[in-house]
């Protein structure tokens, strides 16, 4: 396809593409990738390309807090796997202890609603927001101090408002976004494995409620990520490109 367009003089420029076209594009920018995958001088790679949605231009990242108030459980505009209920059942005994309110925020392509409000409803001990499709999540994202996650976009809105955030991968080729690791204060799980990954994601939610030394060196890790000034980067990458 890449072939036929660049032989009808087509400019193309593709975004996060590993396949065998994304050598032959005029520009092709794969920014949830920080390591070389493929070769090829027309790729670009990394988080310096990385922008975040104009919702953010306005938001406010976080200060950081002593105490821990609230939790985004969010896995982004699909959530195949079903994460966010799987999820939500490992960490509603916990919040429940320790007074902590639960944000759950779907996308527009998850299949499971009926079905994650009913299992909602039934959950009486602890305070749950819940918003499907919701077109600013900044809003959400300013209020929270902890995030559970998957391993795409999200993980990096997330370090642009300065929250500390336990990344499960919805599969292995989501292991390859290697930006979601503890030097830029994510807290990496992989691809969930049942029981032993749901004990894991606690014991590291445990350790960053009651643990301020470590959420703060996370959190540090994270404030120096600001990724509204990529996009600026990015459009005169794609003028250069219609130039030549």
């Amino acid at each position: 396809y890449i072939k036929k367009l660049t032989a009808n003089n087509i400019f193309v420029i593709n975004f996060e593409d590993l396949g065998e076209g994304a050598e032959l594009t005029n520009l092709t920018i794969n920014e949830l990738y920080d390591d070389r995958l493929i070769t090829g001088e027309n790729i670009l790679w990394g988080k310096q390309y990385f922008f975040v949605r104009e919702e953010f231009d306005d938001a406010k990242p976080n200060q950081f807090k002593e105490n821990i108030d609230s939790l985004l459980i969010m896995f982004g505009g699909t959530d195949p796997n079903d994460y966010t209920r799987k999820i939500l059942r490992a960490m509603k005994d916990d919040c429940q202890k320790k007074n902590i309110k639960i944000f759950v925020i779907t996308g527009g392509g998850y299949s499971f609603i009926e079905e994650l409000e009913e299992e909602i409803n039934q959950i009486k001990d602890v305070e749950i927001e819940y918003h499907h499709s919701m077109n600013v999540v900044s809003h959400i994202m300013e209020k929270v101090q902890i995030a559970i996650t998957s391993n795409g976009r999200t993980a990096y809105e997330l370090a642009h408002m300065n929250i500390p955030s336990i990344v499960l991968s919805h599969h292995e080729r989501e292991t390859t976004h290697k930006f979601t690791r503890e030097e830029n204060g994510h807290i990496p799980i992989g691809v969930y494995k049942g029981v032993n990954t749901e004990e894991e994601i606690r014991r590291k939610f445990e350790q960053l409620a009651t643990d301020n030394g470590y959420r703060k060196m996370l959190f540090e890790r994270m404030s120096s990520f600001q990724f509204t000034k990529n996009k600026e980067k990015v459009v005169d990458l794609i003028y250069s490109v219609l130039e030549h």
